[in-house]
């Protein structure tokens, strides 16, 4: 398992498998009711690529696939779906097909954000845009992950900065939150406070002393976002 959602009811999350020969990836979109399934939970999708990121908003399951097969007979380029909680045949509907990969992705009761290998994050609404997502904001580094709240979006990126924007947008003029020696690579936010992990950057072992037995300098933070309380 990679990436985690949950909504009142149920826990969803993305099963990354062993990649075929020819396809860019195999994953699985499943859904778990929170008191449990009895070790069987539902497939809502099963497809030949890498995902990025999940959400579930509005009664339904959304994420981003991508890079493009190798192989066309494995079918599209990267595309932001979605599927019923309930399920969808393993038809999701399409969103958004795109050029490049799609990487850290989140959603709201409103809209989607997704990062690009461009480093470009873009928006549409939950009820589509077409072809034509909204810029946010563009990076110069590659972008890990992505997280909302009620007026900002917050990103993680491979410089080891962490910075915020409005969700209407800001270009390339994000408000630096903090910065490490180590991209953090999962966060999250609510209206007062944003939180992020750092994985360790020493290494205690490995190579041919043995295995890895410790991760160092790694760390969970919180900080008050910009406009934030404390309280």
């Amino acid at each position: 398992p990679t990436c985690l959602a949950v909504d009142a009811e149920n826990v969803y999350w993305i099963n990354a498998l062993p990649q075929p020969t020819g396809a860019s990836g195999h994953s699985q979109v499943m859904r778990c009711a929170i008191g449990g399934c009895n070790d069987h939970p539902t497939v809502l999708w099963d497809g030949l690529y890498p995902i990025g990121g999940i959400a579930v908003e509005q009664g339904a399951v959304w994420w981003p696939t991508g890079p493009g097969a190798i192989n066309a007979n494995y079918g599209e380029m990267p595309n932001v779906m979605s599927c019923a909680v309930g399920g969808c045949s393993n038809t999701p509907t399409s969103h958004l097909q795109w050029r490049g990969e799609f990487g850290a992705f989140a959603a709201n009761a409103t809209s989607w954000f997704v990062a690009d290998v461009d480093a470009v994050v873009s928006t549409c609404p939950l009820a589509g845009c077409g072809a034509s997502p909204a810029t946010v904001f563009t990076d110069e580094y590659e972008i890990s992950s992505i997280a909302l709240n009620g007026t900002d979006v917050y990103w993680a990126n491979s410089a080891g900065n962490v910075l915020a924007c409005p969700l209407a947008g800001c270009g390339d003029a994000g408000a630096a939150i903090a910065g490490h020696s180590s991209p953090a690579n999962v966060l999250a936010a609510d209206d007062s406070h944003l939180y992020w992990l750092v994985p360790g950057a020493t290494r205690v072992g490995g190579g041919k002393i043995g295995p890895v037995t410790q991760w160092l300098e790694g760390g969970v933070y919180e900080s008050p976002v910009p406009g934030g309380s404390d309280a």
